[in-house]
């Protein structure tokens, strides 16, 4: 398999409308937070401008993320887009061999399942048991060692929402400090998500709704007099988990050795669970997901 380190691709972009000027102050701010120049675009022709935006995010996404602004959501009245896409590419550290892939049955309810690609290893891995959560974790790592995901999956088959509701009130980072590195058997579907939402609804539950009404203040950003205000906040995710990767403490001998004579810790993600990107460097989680349904 590759041995190629994990890369995290972060591009932002300002597109502005023919014959409209960023003021300077902001043109520096975006320079400096959106690493790019404001590149003005025509999005009264709005198929073209569309097409423009849609390949520069194919193309730093490593072509995983299409048709991110549809050609409808532009106009003669659009003043500016600003456009942010992050590609992840990452490589297991422990890389599932792929011939031992194989179809398991995957529970999407209490009592019906359906059968998915999964794959399998045993090897020594972070884990915990969360009695707390009613769920067990593991965290596979990713080959530079600061990126992992991060895995919960709940005791029970339909388990996941009551774990959500647990996750609000705790601090996930938390939870990595008391795994401990232990040998499992672990299974893992195959999956595949990509998700659009529309950001508007819930920037507005933030309180930040009048940048969508005629009450905006975006003054500071173009010299010309226009009132502007956002109409619509796009966000398009990707993610792929396979047997090569995704697009702590160790354990003592003495434990080992004891564990020898121990049934062996069996982590079966036959079942809904939830899934974190995880940075240790900067603690931060930089994506995170739940499957209920795995797709390929």
């Amino acid at each position: 398999g590759l041995n190629a380190n994990p890369t995290l691709n972060i591009a932002n972009k300002v597109y502005v409308m023919d014959k409209y000027t960023v003021k300077a102050g902001f043109g520096e701010v975006a320079q400096k937070s959106f690493y790019s120049e404001a590149e003005t675009v025509n999005f009264g022709e709005n198929d073209a401008a569309a097409k423009k935006i849609n390949g520069w995010v194919e193309q730093k996404t490593n072509d995983k993320i299409k048709d991110l602004i549809s050609s409808d959501c532009l106009g003669q009245d659009t003043r500016m887009v600003l456009v942010n896409a992050i590609h992840f590419k990452g490589t297991w550290k422990h890389q599932f061999e792929k011939q031992r892939t194989i179809p398991m049955p995957f529970w999407i309810s209490a009592t019906e399942s359906i059968e998915v690609p999964t794959m399998n290893i045993k090897k020594h891995f972070n884990y915990g048991v969360f009695e707390e959560l009613n769920a067990s974790a593991l965290e596979l790592t990713y080959s530079d060692g600061d990126l992992s995901m991060l895995i919960l999956l709940p005791n029970e088959r339909d388990g996941l929402p009551q774990l959500e509701e647990k996750l609000q009130s705790i601090n996930i980072a938390d939870l990595t400090s008391k795994m401990y590195s232990q040998e499992v058997e672990v299974a893992l579907p195959k999956f595949k998500i990509e998700f659009d939402v529309d950001l508007k609804e819930t920037l507005e539950k933030l309180g930040m709704g009048t940048m969508f009404t005629d009450k905006a203040d975006f003054s500071e950003l173009l010299e010309q007099p226009d009132p502007l205000y956002v109409s619509k906040v796009v966000h398009k995710a990707f993610i792929e988990v396979n047997e090569e990767g995704t697009e702590a403490a160790a354990a003592t001998g003495m434990m080992i050795m004891a564990m020898c004579y121990m049934e062996p810790i069996r982590f079966i993600a036959d079942h809904p669970f939830y899934f974190a990107l995880y940075d240790k460097k900067q603690n931060v989680f930089a994506f995170n997901g739940r499957i209920y349904r795995p797709t390929l």
